[in-house]
């Protein structure tokens, strides 16, 4: 049982993580993505959004039903919970495993402060070296122009895998607390575990159309 949230989660299809957008979005849609278990990452290349509607209400609608779709899911989680072998952890409340889903919250909201916060400081440091840049071309005599292209790697599927260490310590103490609240429910029939996992698996699922959609795939035809 403690497999189920590194397996279906995120580990398993590291690259299904990635969502290809083609500039930052706001803080708030880049945790909320994240916490669904996306790396919103940008890229010049075209995207290919998939079905994109004529109406912008076609696309509030998608938007409304895959968030129900989310919260039935999360529901079902909290009802197996309540009816099946629950976790020994969440005994006083029947919904750590609906709640642990919700709590990548935490680790997404220090993820993305920690990216502002790099991203500002790379600015910032970039400014005085291009200034002396510039200042040691007039000086020089020769007129051939140096040109440095920068190569940007590709980004780390792993949640916080590029990040500053106290990103990656939440996101671990997260998956080591998922671990933890999946293994603590024991002697489950086969029946159970199946439905277990059907349960997870489409709460993944959930999570994922969700940040996808806040990515702007699926959307109106004039977006993007």
């Amino acid at each position: 049982m403690g497999l189920i949230p590194l397996i279906l989660k995120d580990i398993a299809w590291p690259q299904r993580r990635i969502a290809a957008v083609p500039r930052q979005q706001p803080w708030y849609i880049e945790t909320v993505v994240r916490a669904l278990g996306l790396n919103p990452t940008v890229t010049s290349e075209k995207i290919k959004y998939g079905l994109r509607f004529q109406k912008s209400w076609q696309s509030n609608v998608l938007l409304v039903v895959l968030v129900f779709d989310l919260l039935v899911a999360y529901g079902a989680l909290v009802v197996i919970e309540l009816y099946s072998k629950r976790s020994s952890l969440g005994c006083p409340a029947p919904a750590f495993i609906a709640l642990w889903f919700i709590a990548a919250i935490v680790p997404s909201v220090i993820e993305v402060g920690a990216t502002r916060y790099q991203d500002r400081n790379k600015k910032d440091d970039s400014l005085p070296s291009s200034i002396e840049q510039q200042s040691e071309g007039f000086e020089e005599s020769d007129n051939t122009a140096k040109v440095t292209l920068s190569v940007v790697a590709p980004a780390d599927s792993v949640p916080g895998g590029d990040q500053v260490w106290i990103v990656q310590v939440f996101w671990a103490f997260y998956y080591s607390a998922g671990t933890l609240i999946f293994s603590s429910i024991m002697l489950v029939t086969v029946v159970e575990l199946v439905v277990w996992v059907l349960a997870a698996s489409v709460a993944t699922a959930a999570s994922k159309m969700l940040g996808y959609k806040l990515c702007g795939y699926w959307g109106h035809g004039m977006e993007g």
